[in-house]
């Protein structure tokens, strides 16, 4: 009886903490869509704000701590990455603790924002060994500010992400969505000082009873709506108990469809290129038995998915009724070429009129099984309108062309 009253007690403390939180006060909307718009493009919606002023909102308006996962920080003194970091300093200065994990292999490129934050008082970067822990990457990207605000999308701490390269994410304001989120980021956090099983496991059969999940949904009231929302992760081997896995909940909303689904992603195949090489059928099998049931499924890739073996089942999967596949060409830039850049990197999906997918990751095996990946779930039409405007304007715009069956193709340079 003592241990179920304490319990209770704890239980009430969590949730008075959580509901005590005050918005911050320059933020005004619970959610909203983010995009990264490349210089000198047709890109870029009414209503949507570009990231680089959703994320130095986000910092400006800290008060105790800025939590960030990210594959790598990237850099260029002058460009549009800058001001971000010299948020975050100026955020460490007032007090606010900042934690960072990084991708360990991509230390080296991420050395010159690095050397702006290391000696900055009340700011930690620790480098995360994922391909040690679980043979593949750290490939999140991702920010909670306060423990309630959180932005998850494709787009990574870099220069070019903010302003050479498509990007979309979401910013959601839910202190019990950030609690779920950092489960997740605090394991990594422990992972980077001690790589093991004994930390591994720690955190995976922890237990939780605030986890948001599929079953479980964060309600957030957005324009008078109730939107539910609940994030996935990857890899399957480092889920703490009670979280979802991004490959099961993606299968699951396309197998949801009913009318129409719209996707886009940077690289896309059903090939396994990586350990034990195959066929991994999970979405490509979800797709064509979606389009078989009569849903109309709009596909657009990068112009770096051309390569092969992923051009010949792009092809394939053309060649489903109900299905169209488009690949994206962004001009260079006219002061020259920029590695690594000029690209769609979103990663999203849209279903029927009230659901939508924004991660982190690619649609390939590895993503999913050894690489760390975030994904949110929305249920709520206002969202999956404003996506579904983005995705119509890049489909019908300048930069998409129809794969073709009887053409050859070839991956651009990328660097």
């Amino acid at each position: 009886m003592r241990q179920l009253l304490h319990c209770f007690l704890l239980t009430l403390c969590l949730l008075s903490s959580v509901n005590a939180i005050k918005p911050s006060p320059s933020i005004t909307s619970n959610f909203e869509i983010a995009e990264s718009v490349p210089l000198e493009t047709q890109y870029g919606q009414s209503g949507i704000r570009h990231t680089q002023q959703v994320w130095l909102d986000m910092i400006n308006q800290a008060r105790r701590c800025i939590d960030i996962g990210a594959f790598y920080m990237n850099n260029k003194p002058g460009q549009a990455l800058e001001p971000v970091l010299q948020a975050i300093i100026k955020a460490a200065k007032r007090g606010v603790k900042v934690r960072i994990v990084i991708e360990r292999s991509m230390r080296s490129q991420s050395e010159a924002a690095v050397n702006l934050l290391k000696n900055i008082p009340n700011i930690d970067i620790r480098y995360l060994p994922m391909h040690r822990i679980d043979g593949g990457i750290l490939h999140a990207k991702y920010m909670i500010v306060d423990a309630e605000n959180c932005f998850v999308g494709s787009q990574n701490f870099d220069w070019k992400s903010l302003q050479h390269v498509h990007e979309i994410g979401l910013r959601v304001r839910s202190a019990l969505l950030a609690k779920t989120i950092l489960r997740v980021f605090n394991m990594d956090w422990a992972l980077c000082k001690h790589p093991n099983f004994a930390t591994r496991n720690r955190f995976i059969y922890a237990k939780s009873a605030f986890n948001v999940s599929a079953q479980r949904p964060a309600q957030v009231s957005y324009h008078g709506n109730t939107l539910l929302i609940h994030p996935a992760f990857s890899p399957h081997n480092l889920l703490p108990t009670g979280l979802d896995w991004e490959q099961t909940q993606l299968v699951n909303l396309l197998h949801s469809a009913h009318r129409q689904v719209l996707l886009q992603v940077l690289q896309y195949s059903p090939v396994k290129s990586w350990g034990q090489r195959g066929y991994w059928g999970a979405l490509d099998n979800a797709i064509r038995q979606a389009a078989a049931r009569g849903v109309h499924v709009k596909f657009i890739v990068s112009n770096w998915n051309l390569n092969k073996p992923a051009i010949r089942y792009l092809k394939s999967l053309s060649l489903v009724p109900n299905v169209r596949i488009k690949f994206s060409v962004i001009p260079e830039y006219s002061k020259g070429f920029i590695s690594y850049a000029r690209v769609e990197h979103a990663k999203y999906a849209v279903v029927d009129n009230d659901l939508i997918w924004v991660g982190t990751g690619n649609w390939e095996w590895s993503y999913f099984h050894d690489t760390r990946n975030v994904a949110l779930i929305v249920q709520g039409t206002e969202p999956n309108t404003q996506l579904s405007q983005i995705f119509w304007h890049d489909w019908n715009g300048p930069y998409t062309h129809y794969l073709q069956v009887d053409q050859k193709y070839h991956a651009p340079k990328t660097h």
